[in-house]
């Protein structure tokens, strides 16, 4: 359960950074196309509710113990699905699964101590993350835009209350189609994970230019000396 309300949370950012490309709105093997948003979902819930430990080799790792029934509470997905996200988030390498039936752990492993700042805090309400409770996982809009708050996340410059990036870019790094991408932040918008959205210019006829994505809770995530001058 998410007991704590810190402002952030920290991920490690190589590995799931790497893997979002890969995810698809498709059947693989047994799981059904919305497995891969699931897995998303509860990559979020993990490092929401882990502590993170560094190992006998002086490497970091989050460490979660939580139960089907606290994963349901904080995402709002089915038995069904939370067992088929976790299995593809053990496939990806993103998280190993400890224990036994009864008492299941979970470790995040950090590949490298690169890391982001995800909000929690402006995101919870209840100990359940609030825009996961909107999203029914029926199409590939809402896959698009999970990958596209967690690319978003990642790349923000610490000293800088939004993350900017163009449709170009975005397209390359997370294989979404471009004629998409506009569907998945305004969706972003409505479940309540963006706060809001800027164009860097005005130029009307550049139709691939640079917004800034400001996350919803992007006032925690800036440093004490940048935040007191924005």
């Amino acid at each position: 359960m998410i007991r704590h309300k810190k402002p952030w949370c920290a991920v490690p950012s190589e590995a799931i950074v790497a893997v979002l490309p890969r995810l698809k709105w498709q059947t693989s093997g047994s799981a059904r196309p919305s497995a891969d948003a699931a897995a998303l979902m509860l990559y979020v819930a993990l490092n929401f509710t882990a502590e993170v430990e560094t190992d006998d080799q002086g490497k970091r790792l989050g460490r979660a113990s939580v139960s089907y029934a606290e994963l349901e509470h904080i995402t709002g997905l089915s038995r069904a699905l939370i067992s088929t996200g976790l299995k593809r988030l053990v496939e990806f390498g993103l998280i190993a699964s400890t224990g036994s039936d009864q008492k299941r752990g979970y470790v995040i492993p950090w590949a490298s101590n690169r890391w982001f700042k995800l909000p929690c805090r402006a995101i919870l309400s209840d100990g359940k993350i609030r825009p996961f409770q909107q999203l029914s996982l029926r199409g590939k809009r809402e896959l698009h835009a999970l990958k596209l708050y967690l690319y978003l996340a990642s790349i923000r410059d610490n000293r800088l209350p939004f993350s900017m990036a163009s449709h170009e870019k975005i397209h390359k790094r997370l294989g979404i189609p471009e004629g998409e991408i506009r569907r998945a932040h305004s969706l972003l918008t409505s479940i309540g994970f963006l706060a809001g959205i800027d164009s860097e210019f005005q130029g009307i006829e550049k139709v691939n230019e640079p917004n800034k994505y400001y996350l919803t809770g992007f006032q925690s995530l800036i440093v004490k000396e940048i935040q007191q001058a924005v």
